[in-house]
């Protein structure tokens, strides 16, 4: 049995203070500082995810509109256009380049508009169609339209972005039809081989008609471009190809340039010589077969002409003498038609019923005839022999 009096109670007090923290006293006060960073750190990233927020809903939509919006968009490409940037604003189009798409072609393009001055401009959008309001030093003013669209791509990933609708400045497969020998070229672009997607043979018959070939040009900027379609036999035509205009282009109604009307008059003129001197002779058709046309109904007719030829000057009254007097040859320009003209003094000789033995005669008459020629291999061809008889 224990003693009570040798028991001892401590009083109720303040723990002791010891020169440094206990173990288990340290621990804690690490775990509560480690608490307490956390929650700093957390409260400055809802801060800053806040005004991130704050400027993704409220100032980079903005900053995003300014900069790829469609208003800026046209607004930069009207301004490089102004500017003479081509190259610029070309590549803004997103078009494939080609001999007529390029940077060249789009400063032909925008040729046609005056923005050598142009002072201040509004832009407004609808519809996908920039509508740009401009005004020029001198006080003048137009309108000029820019098509757009909205890329499939997005900026960062989820920002639209507005681009120049490149096709709707480009017309496409226009069509340019014009001579075989001919060289066909748009806005100074020669239309080579390449560009050929139609061909016609010559026709030859009672008419003519050259062999043609169809140009198609895929692309095309829209407006009015210069076509210049030049023959060795011809004048050089200039036409306008408008992209407004879905027709075909027809470029093959040339005229025959003078040099051309000079060679053809002569051949004209030494045809028809050659043609009376060989009757006079009584000449086969053969010696006069390499100046007609070798399609075989043409050069029939022709033949069947000289012989009526022959029969009017074999007869025993048939004349003695022909001369030809201011003889004219009249090419007509649009096709390879000739007239020709003159005066004839035949001499032969007749007998009257009252006469007893044949007088020499001489009659001088007008006349005209028509000559048909077409080129083939560097040479006029005669079509037909419309022979003129000398009556008397």
């Amino acid at each position: 049995m224990k003693d009570s009096h040798n028991e001892t109670t401590l009083p109720d007090s303040d723990p002791p203070v010891y020169p440094f923290p206990l173990p288990e006293t340290s621990k804690q006060t690490s775990g509560q500082g480690r608490k307490a960073l956390r929650w700093i750190l957390l409260a400055l990233i809802l801060t800053e995810s806040a005004v991130f927020c704050f400027l993704c809903f409220f100032r980079v939509p903005r900053w995003q509109k300014d900069t790829y919006g469609p208003e800026q968009t046209a607004a930069r490409f009207f301004t490089d256009i102004v500017n003479g940037r081509y190259e610029a604003a070309f590549e803004a189009l997103n078009l494939p380049q080609d001999d007529f798409l390029s940077p060249d072609g789009f400063a032909r393009y925008c040729g046609a508009w005056d923005f050598s001055h142009v002072s201040h401009f509004e832009v407004a959008v609808a519809n996908c169609i920039a509508r740009i309001d401009y005004q020029s030093d001198g006080g003048s003013s137009g309108v000029f339209s820019v098509p757009l669209t909205q890329s499939e791509e997005k900026k960062n990933h989820f920002f639209e972005v507005w681009q120049i609708h490149g096709a709707g400045f480009v017309r496409q497969n226009l069509q340019i039809q014009a001579l075989r020998d001919a060289e066909v070229t748009v806005d100074g672009i020669v239309l080579t081989p390449q560009y050929i997607t139609g061909s016609s043979d010559p026709v030859i018959d009672s008419s003519y008609s050259p062999a043609t070939v169809t140009y198609t040009i895929p692309r095309l900027f829209t407006g009015t471009h210069v076509v210049t379609v030049s023959s060795p036999l011809h004048d050089t035509l200039y036409a306008i190809l408008d992209t407004e205009i879905p027709a075909i282009l027809d470029c093959t109604d040339m005229m025959l340039s003078q040099a051309s009307m000079e060679v053809l008059a002569k051949t004209a003129l030494s045809n028809f010589q050659t043609v009376y001197d060989s009757a006079m002779q009584g000449k086969r058709f053969d010696i006069l077969r390499p100046l007609f046309s070798q399609v075989p109904e043409l050069c029939s007719a022709a033949e069947d002409e000289y012989a009526f030829l022959l029969e009017c000057f074999s007869s025993d009254s048939s004349p003695t003498e022909i001369t030809l007097q201011n003889l004219t040859a009249e090419v007509d320009p649009a096709g390879s038609d000739v007239v020709l003209s003159g005066t004839y003094v035949l001499e032969y000789y007749s007998q009257g019923y009252l006469e007893t033995y044949p007088h020499k005669k001489t009659i001088q008459r007008d006349f005209q005839t028509v000559f048909r020629f077409y080129p083939e291999n560097n040479q006029w061809l005669q079509m037909d022999l419309s022979a003129f008889p000398f009556y008397y």
